[in-house]
């Protein structure tokens, strides 16, 4: 039974904004950090602490915040949720010494880490199995807008007004669509699940075997994605000898075409299946995540950026879409923050990894072992069970 009120579109528009700002938290951290690390004289491994402060209670409490999504008010998680990550990134602006960086980014990952539960059940209640994996698409795309206007928009900004300020600035956008989502999403009451029905849930969630499946590549697909997007502003400035400036702008490029690639994906995932598009896409990204730290030139590493742009992010919401396809709806909620725990919860330790490995080896070695990672998912998401289209019988929206 569905107890969300209004249309799938005011739905898709304000879950899609949302992400936007969930993903402008995430990102407005790694195109600041060559400026943090000289203020603060860090070294390589101490930045992937500081970018780890955030991913950890993002991870951690993913699995709880799905447990309650499937108990009470998604609305009311999400904007609470929006509201404290950005009080908290309004805060890092006053940090004086790395553990104050480290405890602020630590609470904003507290607040962002309702949204993923939330939204991808909200998503997946009022749009059918046929088109999820586009309405998937469609709200990773918005998403990845947010993510690319950040730090381009922090290239610009951080050498005229500072990385506080740029904190400052960036909070605001939470709060405002905190607002509309209020507005715009309503959802009927709820019943608390029982705890002995919550334990079943649990139980169902850990022996669904495609379901575990996903998370192990989710797991592989965080650790890319950290890997990646923490060290290539590092990269571009140390290994390619480019302003910050510019490797931020750079960073941006990714999220640029992430703004387009998520709606082909999910949209030929729907067509055609999610497993096999989906493991195509993991071993293009591991040959491209190679080409970043090997690329003899700045145009073709500029390429690679692209590429990796679009097929890490086409890859999004087939993987998201297959998840609602695997369990019952009662449990999207819980399904989504066990994947992004998972996922997110072993990522927390990539990026001090990969800051330590070219600390001793330098980055062509931590992007080769990068690309190593990526091609793994490819084989393991083939032994992922997809249903067939015919056995999915999803109620119709309308």
């Amino acid at each position: 039974m569905l107890t969300v009120r209004g249309s799938p579109r005011s739905v898709l528009v304000s879950c899609s904004l949302a992400h936007a700002v969930n993903h402008i938290y995430i990102l407005l951290l790694p195109p600041l950090l060559p400026f943090i690390m000289w203020e603060f004289g860090l070294t390589y491994f101490e930045v992937g602490l500081l970018s780890a402060s955030f991913i950890f209670t993002n991870a951690m409490l993913q699995f709880p915040m799905g447990l309650m999504a499937d108990r009470y008010n998604r609305r009311n998680m999400a904007v609470l949720g929006l509201v404290a990550a950005s009080i908290a990134t309004l805060l890092t602006a006053s940090s004086r010494i790395l553990t104050h960086l480290m405890i602020f980014q630590a609470l904003a990952g507290i607040g962002a880490s309702t949204y993923h539960p939330v939204g991808g059940s909200l998503i997946s209640e009022v749009y059918p199995r046929q088109v999820r994996g586009k309405a998937m698409g469609i709200h990773l795309g918005i998403a990845n807008l947010g993510s690319f206007m950040t730090p381009v928009a922090v290239g610009f900004l951080m050498l005229t007004i500072g990385w506080r300020s740029c904190f400052i600035l960036f909070s605001l956008p939470g709060f405002v669509v905190a607002a509309v989502f209020w507005l715009m999403v309503k959802e009927r009451r709820r019943t608390a699940s029982s705890s002995t029905k919550l334990n079943l849930n649990v139980r169902r969630l850990i022996t669904n075997r495609t379901l575990l499946i996903l998370s192990l590549v989710f797991i592989i697909s965080s650790m890319r994605y950290r890997g990646v997007t923490t060290f290539v502003p590092l990269l571009a400035v140390n290994a390619y000898n480019l302003e910050a400036s510019i490797a931020a702008m750079l960073l941006g490029f990714i999220y640029l075409m992430g703004s387009v690639a998520p709606l082909i994906g999910g949209t030929l995932s729907d067509r055609f299946g999610r497993r096999y598009l989906a493991a195509v896409l993991f071993a293009v990204t591991a040959l491209v995540i190679y080409l970043l730290a090997s690329a003899p030139t700045v145009p073709l590493f500029i390429l690679g950026l692209l590429l990796f742009g679009f097929s890490i992010t086409a890859s999004g919401p087939i993987l998201t879409a297959f998840t609602a396809d695997t369990v019952p709806r009662e449990l999207w909620g819980s399904a989504f923050g066990f994947l992004f725990t998972m996922g997110m919860g072993i990522g927390v330790l990539i990026p001090p990894m990969v800051g330590y490995l070219t600390d001793v080896a330098g980055f062509y070695t931590a992007f080769t072992i990068l690309a190593l990672i990526s091609s793994t998912g490819a084989v393991l998401i083939l032994k992922a069970r997809e249903a067939p289209r015919s056995d999915i019988k999803d109620q119709e929206v309308t």
